[in-house]
């Protein structure tokens, strides 16, 4: 007999044998089951497939234990797959400070709440350690909770960001105990980084500087000659828009308080792999206000009479010897003056050294006066001088200046309330006539200066070759 059951799919039949028991038999159509355990079995082989081959660990736990590991985590632990299904949570090596805050992660997860992603310390099996980044989700394994969890070893980016950080503050501790200034511009100009240093040269805070606008043009930079610098000129701003570095600029800085300090610039781009632009520039800055300062003095103590201020033998010879060089090529004359005061040894001796002394600062004056732009008034010791005078037309040009400076020379001096006259004694030389190199030209015209004293005094000599004689001669003027 059969009964319809269309719902379970299975059919009754009842068989009668001949003088024999009843028997019962009942058919029940798998077909869907089978198919569907196939269809599980395909995708449990399609899921192994997928995670035994991922470069991340995967796991699952469930019930404190490992119910899946794939061949990543057994490479990231260094335990064998056996030996991991046989721990339980509490065998796991994770690091005793970070314990406590994984069985939290645990708690929460098993709460129903989300857990975002977590970094755990774990000690492998050959007790290195390793940095395990942590996502971790609940599925359902067997009809029952599990937690799905994927790993990733972080260890080398932890241990970049540790060097980089590191590194990072070496570099700050370096920068903030230079003494020269140091500022980082972007690429738009902005100042990104400065040190304490850079913020005590220019009279600022740090935060001030940092949250200035890109705009150099608002700083009073001023050339080393004190003129306004051209604007786009600042070495940072110079190397940001060619990519060169630039090396010791010396500018002037007009700070808020008022003072002008010597600054010297040097710049260094920064450049990513394969761009033609800066991404960054390294500005160094030192105040060099005090070495100019000192370079400045030494140079006058090498070159210049501490008395009058003016150019000595030194610098005096220098010049000259330039001087020649160029008149040559322009085809000028130049003329090389000596000058010797007339009775200065009574000066001193009648009214004392010290009036001696601004009698010399007066007559440098005098003689300042009387030459041209372009000429040059030198003291080469006691109550000698030597004029340097250029482009000259012919040599009653330096007649013409020499008459100028006697006549000056002859006006009283008034030293400390006394009135005290003196007169002078000049020869000169002509180049190219008298020769062209600076020491003939300085011995013609110390020997007209001589020839002039012979002749009474208070008068000018002029060095002249003579045309008939073998030696020159000297002519007056």
């Amino acid at each position: 007999e059969e009964k319809s059951a269309a719902a379970t799919r299975q059919s009754v039949f009842r068989v009668i044998a001949a003088g024999q028991d009843e028997v019962l038999i009942i058919v029940q159509d798998v077909t869907e089951q089978k198919q569907t355990q196939n269809q599980l079995r395909e995708s449990e082989e399609r899921f192994r497939a997928l995670v035994e081959q991922k470069p991340v660990g995967i796991c699952v736990m469930q019930d404190g234990r490992f119910s899946y590991v794939n061949p990543k985590v057994c490479e990231l632990l260094g335990y064998s797959r056996a030996e991991l299904m046989a721990m339980t949570t509490r065998d796991i090596p994770i690091l005793p400070e970070d314990l406590s805050f994984a069985q939290q992660r645990r708690k929460d997860r098993l709460a129903g709440q989300y857990v975002p992603p977590y970094i755990l310390r774990l000690r492998r099996k050959d007790g290195s350690l390793v940095y395990l980044e942590t996502h971790v989700s609940t599925i359902q394994n067997q009809g029952r909770p599990a937690g799905l969890l994927t790993v990733i070893d972080v260890s080398g980016r932890l241990l970049a960001e540790h060097a980089l950080r590191e590194s990072e503050e070496r570099y700050r501790t370096l920068i903030h105990t230079l003494e020269q200034g140091v500022l980082m511009l972007g690429a738009d100009g902005r100042v990104v980084t400065c040190n304490a240093a850079a913020a005590r040269l220019l009279e600022m805070s740090e935060e001030e500087i940092l949250a200035a606008p890109a705009d150099w043009d608002r700083w009073p930079l001023l050339t080393e000659e004190l003129m306004p610098l051209a604007s786009g000129q600042a070495p940072g701003q110079v190397t940001l828009r060619t990519g060169l570095s630039q090396l010791g600029t010396v500018l002037s800085l007009r700070l808020a308080s008022g003072q002008l300090r010597l600054l010297s610039f040097t710049t260094r781009p920064l450049f990513r792999p394969g761009q033609p632009q800066p991404y960054a520039v390294v500005v160094s800055i030192l105040d060099v206000t005090e070495t100019k300062r000192t370079q400045e003095e030494l140079f006058i103590r090498a070159f210049y009479d501490p008395l009058t201020g003016l150019p000595n033998r030194a610098l005096f010879l220098d010049r000259v010897g330039r001087v020649l060089s160029s008149a040559r090529r322009a085809d000028q004359l130049a003329a090389v003056c000596f000058l010797d005061l007339d009775g200065f040894k009574d000066v001193n001796d009648v009214h004392g050294h010290a009036i001696g002394d601004e009698l010399l600062r007066q007559v440098s004056n005098r003689l300042l006066r009387c030459v041209r732009d372009g000429d040059m008034v030198a003291r080469m010791g006691g109550d000698e001088f030597t004029m340097l005078l250029c482009s000259l037309q012919d040599a009653a040009d330096a007649i013409r200046i020499a008459q100028r400076i006697l006549q000056a020379l002859r006006r009283p001096f008034l030293c400390a309330g006394r009135s005290v006259l003196i007169s002078a004694s000049v020869g000169i030389s002509i180049a190219p006539r008298d020769g062209t190199g600076t020491d003939i030209l300085l011995r013609k015209a110390d020997v007209a200066m001589y020839q002039a004293k012979s002749q009474g005094k208070n008068c000018l000599y002029v060095f002249e070759p003579d045309p008939d004689a073998s030696s020159d001669r000297l002519g007056q003027a």
